[in-house]
């Protein structure tokens, strides 16, 4: 039900009565014409007047109606309502790790995953948890090669290679980090990262004595 005090009231109200207006126009002149003509007379006149509002309301009305069905869509389409899943969210897990309970906060992401073990969203934000803050890099490693064994999308495989690169980096593996490095250009070679990639493999080769390159940038 649409009550009084609806703000769009106003709006679908003008637009019924504008169509109908309008179609009261048309009429008139067609059955002007049909009168010139004689092909009617005041009654049949009179008619086409009345068929005119009666069309004239009831397209407005569907365009009413077809406005708010296309508008209740867009709505879905912003809010992830609609077809588009929603994006992930860890904000208990985020609200942990800003109050230092870290290892509340990993058991948190282990139950995720324990109920839904192919969440690989779940698994990067487990992983760089234990990369950073909870600084395990066992077990991130461990997380971060569980995604890529999960045959993963590239956008999924890219950002556990980002890890990896960052974790060999941070611990000082260069043997595993000149690997993850010739991998990742390899892998998205022809994209902009995979070049960085190389860029920066080619350097840490030519100065072996320098602190290795971080993760590719696009």
């Amino acid at each position: 039900m649409t009550h009084s005090n609806d703000p769009d009231r106003p709006i679908l109200i003008k637009t019924v009565v504008g169509t109908a207006l309008l179609f009261l126009v048309l009429s008139g002149a067609v059955g002007g014409f049909l009168v010139a003509k004689d092909r009617i007379g005041l009654a049949g006149f009179l008619g086409v007047i009345a068929a005119g509002l009666l069309v004239g309301a009831l397209a407005g009305w569907g365009i009413v109606i077809a406005s708010g069905a296309a508008a209740g869509k867009f709505v879905q389409t912003l809010t992830g309502a609609g077809n588009i899943p929603p994006a992930p969210s860890f904000s208990f897990e985020e609200a942990l790790v800003m109050q230092g309970k870290l290892g509340e906060a990993e058991d948190s992401y282990r139950a995720r995953l324990q109920q839904h073990p192919a969440d690989l969203e779940a698994r990067l934000a487990l992983a760089a948890l234990l990369a950073g803050p909870a600084k395990n890099p066992v077990e991130a490693e461990r997380e971060f090669l569980l995604v890529r064994a999960a045959n993963p999308d590239p956008r999924h495989e890219r950002i556990s290679s980002e890890g990896l690169i960052d974790l060999y980096f941070t611990t000082g593996q260069r043997g595993r980090h000149l690997a993850e490095l010739a991998r990742f250009a390899e892998r998205f070679r022809g994209t902009p990262a995979g070049q960085a990639a190389k860029r920066a493999l080619a350097d840490l080769k030519l100065k072996p004595t320098d602190q290795p390159t971080n993760r590719p940038s696009d």
